[in-house]
This record gives structure tokens, C-alpha cells and sequence, in this order.
């Protein structure tokens, strides 16, 4: 199943309600546009990763380039491991910042800020009360960062990136992400 046919309407859509525009923080004077996220509302999953790709902040959609195919992925593996199908899984994407982190319209991905993660941060927590997530998933190290201690049920995996660049499906860490996830998923679902 390919989420990106999915992916978006009617969430990204309810999200801009939820967030609207904000500049909050100096990423709005780079941004080519919000990146809200992308999946259903309300969702059994809420992942969030690091911020938005350059392909993510032309798109509008979170999740969207190599990475993003990977974590669904491992959603659609998960899934049929845990004997559900993934059609059934709802899930939505954000990420800890909203806007592209970088110093230039359409320059490099950085890591976001201090600064710039706390300024987003009420934006993802009305996000996440809207999502109504029975699990929050925490994508890679720059979300463990901020977000491991704010939500309850909360677990963590290697973000898609860094899974890429292990060798993707044949990373041993790609396994491991989908088996943690496909009992979490089992857990959500019964």
C-alpha cells in the first residue's frame, strides 16, 4: 500500500486549521511553506521525526522524499507482521519543527535549534492532542530530544535517514524498528 495516496488530504488539511501560520521562530523567513504532517486524524500512530527535507518544504508533505517511503515502509512490515493489515493502522506524521531548518530559502538541511523546537513545540503538542494518538512514536534522536518525556505511551526508533544511509532494508536496525513496531502495533490494535 502506498501511504502517499493517502497521505493527506483530509489530515493536512485539519492540521493547517489546528496550526495555522505562525512565525514564531526565524524559519519563516526561509520556508517555502508549513510542513503540518500527513495521515489520518485521529490516528492509532503519531510519529514525529527531526523537521522537513528541502523536497518536504516544496511539497508540503511531511515524510515525503526516500525517508518517507522507507518509514511506510516499515509501517506496511510491521503491520503484517503483527498480522494486521495496514490499511487498518491509521497513522500520522509530523515532525518536531514544521518549517525547512536552514539558513537559506532552499538551502542545506540542518538540525533544528534549540530555539526553533521550542518555538514549534505548541504548535506539535495542538497537533497531537487533535491526532489523539494512542502511541507517539519518536523518530530519530532530534525528537527523543524534545519529546521523550512529554508523552505517555511514547517509543522511540532510528529515523529512516540514518537507516538509508545503513544500508535501508538490509540495515540490522530496519528489522528491529519493525519488530518494536509491530508489537506496538498489536498492542493499538486489539
Amino acid at each position: 500500500m502506498n501511504r502517499m495516496q493517502y497521505a493527506g488530504t483530509d489530515g493536512r488539511m485539519m492540521a493547517a486549521g489546528v496550526v495555522g501560520t505562525c512565525t514564531n521562530c526565524r524559519l519563516h523567513q526561509t520556508r517555502r511553506t508549513i510542513v503540518y504532517g500527513r495521515g489520518e486524524m485521529p490516528a492509532h500512530l503519531l510519529f514525529i521525526g527531526e523537521g522537513p527535507g528541502a523536497s518536504e518544504d516544496a511539497s508540503g508533505i511531511a515524510f515525503y522524499g526516500k525517508s518517507g517511503k522507507l518509514l511506510d515502509r516499515m509501517v506496511d512490515d510491521a503491520s503484517r507482521l503483527a498480522h494486521i493489515g495496514a490499511r487498518h493502522v491509521r497513522t500520522f506524521i509530523t515532525n518536531v519543527v514544521l518549517c525547512h531548518p536552514t539558513d537559506e530559502v532552499g538551502g542545506s538541511n540542518r538540525q533544528p535549534r534549540a530555539d526553533e523546537a521550542l518555538a514549534c513545540m505548541p504548535n506539535v503538542m495542538r497537533l497531537h492532542n487533535v491526532v489523539q494518538p494512542r502511541v507517539t512514536i519518536l523518530v530519530g534522536q532530534v525528537a527523543v530530544k524534545y519529546y521523550g518525556k512529554r508523552f505517555n505511551p511514547v517509543a522511540s526508533m532510528v529515523h529512516p535517514a540514518a537507516l538509508l544511509r545503513q544500508g535501508g532494508t538490509a540495515a540490522p536496525a530496519y528489522l528491529t524498528n519493525v519488530r518494536n513496531l509491530s508489537l506496538i502495533i498489536k498492542g493499538v490494535m486489539q
